[in-house]
């Protein structure tokens, strides 16, 4: 009897062990998935009247790559660039203006040399016009992040006024 006493202690022994590095590899996991998502900022201005409402990412390709910040907001900057995307989107680089540079994170300044990407899409294009490379632009949409690309975008692009 002794014997079988002194054998379940040595099991719950090696039990604990794998009980504990189980427990350890959730919180490291927890903690690093925190430590990878953008963190909640203020809104840069006040919402815009033209804030879509509904699923913000209905048309999206991958919807799951992003994560909303911000379900509306608007900014203004010079547009320094427009690219067309394999699948019929426009991105619009813009170099915001001085009191929307919190809409930038890390993925911006290392990939986008410190420029905010407007992902203007084909449904989009039905309602907004393209504005020209230099232009001086207002713009509306959901502020989100990109985890395929890593940046902070505007997506999609609600509204494109021309100042």
């Amino acid at each position: 009897m002794r014997f079988h006493s002194a054998n379940l202690r040595v099991r719950r022994r090696y039990l604990a062990i794998p009980l504990f590095l189980l427990a350890l590899t959730s919180v490291l996991a927890i903690h690093f998935n925190a430590a990878t998502q953008p963190s909640p900022q203020k809104a840069a201005t006040a919402p815009s009247p033209h804030c879509g409402s509904g699923d913000l990412l209905g048309d999206a390709h991958s919807p799951l790559r992003f994560r909303i910040i911000s379900n509306c907001e608007k900014a203004s900057g010079v547009v320094k660039s427009i690219a067309l995307q394999e699948d019929g989107d426009r991105f619009i680089d813009v170099a915001l203006d001085s009191q929307y540079t919190s809409l930038l994170g890390p993925g911006n300044i290392s990939h986008e040399n410190g420029l905010l990407v407007l992902d203007l899409t084909p449904q989009s294009l039905a309602v907004v016009s393209v504005p020209l490379v230099g232009q001086h632009i207002t713009f509306v949409g959901p502020w989100v992040y990109d985890t395929q690309r890593q940046w902070n975008a505007i997506y999609p692009v609600w509204s494109i006024q021309v100042d």
